[in-house]
């Protein structure tokens, strides 16, 4: 579904500047590939996981030349958003004026256009003025450089998620590469916009996932998980991932690689409470925390974040502990090395026993990517 609104009809603009249209579109996991199917495929999000706060101007579009130099702010003459339980789209309309700086000796123009999105979410109200952005003087690398200065907040609130209790979205950020002919260009127009392609958005931040389908099997009744909480997490996250250390990240269907970590990491001090979702096939709960990105590699196994969860048998309450690993034949084999942002975690409890132990089976898939589509005015 692609939603747009005509650029309104005035003046042809001046030679060389540049008509576009940027349409954001998103799914709910309602129509999005399953978050269970095997072989780590994409998982969906929900709603408030895709919003993108456009009406709240809680989002930024700046235009960088072929050299990496920052030419302009896109700020969008119209704006418009639809939001439903089964889709958002998000369309702003705009002209880049600067293009005369992009040009290539063959007659071509190559420029990049970076996005961030949600960023005072957890970022504060000034977040966007952190970078001190200054165009004919910043690069993309002075940005790069300053990716573990600038940081989201996890909220001292128990149970944070987007878009709920006067919570804002989760933070995003996106870069991509267009290159479009100088015909394109000079014959730009309301009427007749360029296009360019697609940028993705990556969200700053990883979900764990604790599934409840634990079997019956020995008891007269089925044990149920009522609580879950990680600690050992960091207490931030970064806005920005390390783009040298995840070159490719920006590509389509490619994911990073590598955490990004704060300067200075914190661990919080206290655990943090799972949410409960909603509901699996079977009617159990799903437990869900947002968390940042978090290097493991270096972490001994008393250090490492762990998910703990109390479990409700025959009446008595028991406490286990989840690793954040791979599982082979429901026991933990290699742990991971890291937490990753805008991957989800899933583990699926399904038996226990007692003295404490799970039997688990795990999933580690990259959530669905935001998308900004610059399309014509068909």
């Amino acid at each position: 579904m692609r939603l747009f609104r005509r650029c309104v009809p005035r003046a042809r603009p001046a030679e060389r500047d540049a008509c576009i249209v940027l349409n954001i579109s998103t799914a709910s996991s309602a129509s999005g590939p399953s978050s269970r199917a095997a072989g780590h495929d994409f998982s969906a999000a929900t709603l408030e996981e895709n919003k993108i706060d456009i009406d709240g101007d809680d989002y930024r579009v700046y235009v960088f030349g072929k050299d990496g130099r920052l030419l302009e702010r896109f700020i969008p003459t119209e704006k418009m958003s639809v939001v439903n339980e089964t889709h958002s789209s998000y369309t702003i309309s705009g002209r880049i004026t600067q293009t005369a700086f992009m040009g290539n000796a063959d007659g071509s123009y190559e420029f990049q256009i970076m996005v961030l999105a949600n960023w005072q979410s957890l970022g504060g109200s000034d977040c966007y003025d952190k970078f001190a952005l200054t165009p004919g003087k910043t690069f993309i690398d002075d940005i790069v450089a300053l990716a573990r200065e600038y940081c989201w907040s996890l909220s001292a609130k128990d149970g944070w998620r987007p878009f709920e209790d006067g919570n804002k979205g989760i933070p995003m950020f996106g870069l991509g590469s267009i290159s479009v002919t100088a015909d394109q260009v000079s014959a730009s127009r309301p009427d007749n916009p360029i296009q360019v392609g697609e940028i993705s958005l990556l969200r700053a931040m990883a979900k764990i996932e604790i599934i409840d389908n634990i079997a019956q099997d020995y008891y007269d009744y089925r044990p149920e998980i009522t609580a879950s909480s990680l600690a050992g997490h960091l207490s931030a996250g970064t806005l920005v991932p390390d783009l040298a250390a995840n070159p490719s990240w920006s590509v389509e269907g490619t994911q990073v690689v590598s955490p990004t970590e704060p300067a200075n990491p914190v661990k919080a001090n206290t655990p943090l409470k799972f949410f409960v979702a909603g509901k699996n096939a079977n009617g159990h709960n799903v437990y869900t925390a947002y968390v940042a990105e978090q290097d493991l590699k270096q972490l001994t196994a008393t250090s490492r974040p762990a998910v703990s969860l109390t479990i409700s048998i025959e009446g008595n309450l028991v406490n286990y502990n989840v690793l954040l690993s791979e599982y082979e034949n429901g026991n933990p084999s290699v742990p991971f090395e890291s937490i990753l942002r805008n991957h989800i975690y899933s583990f699926e409890i399904v038996r226990v026993t007692y003295p404490p132990k799970l039997e688990i089976h795990y999933t580690v898939c990259p959530w669905v990517t935001e998308t900004i589509k610059i399309p014509d005015f068909e």
